[in-house]
């Protein structure tokens, strides 16, 4: 994985998918793929790392699919939804 985060500009981008997280002037966090979702900065990172961890898995993989499935877990949703909201939510560049 290769996730940059950028402190002082307020973005965290990667190079393993164009999903983004940007902290809003209100001080919370955005990411692409949970519009309207407003996060603090580890649940950020956590949304992140799972955008990265799904663009690169190997499903067939029984320890890729438990970190799948807990990293959803701590943002509080189940892994079935977030497959589903990465492919509707999927940034311009990538379509």
């Amino acid at each position: 994985m290769a996730m940059t985060p950028d402190y002082d500009g307020g973005t965290i981008t990667s190079t393993v998918t164009l999903h983004t997280a940007t902290r809003a002037p209100e001080g919370h966090w955005t990411v692409s793929w949970l519009p309207g979702r407003a996060l603090d900065y580890n649940a950020a990172i956590t949304a992140m790392t799972l955008a990265e961890k799904d663009a690169d898995a190997d499903y067939a993989d029984r320890q890729t699919q438990l970190a799948l499935v807990s990293l959803a877990a701590e943002l509080g949703l189940q892994y079935p939804e977030v497959a589903g909201l990465l492919e509707q939510n999927v940034p311009a560049k990538e379509r």
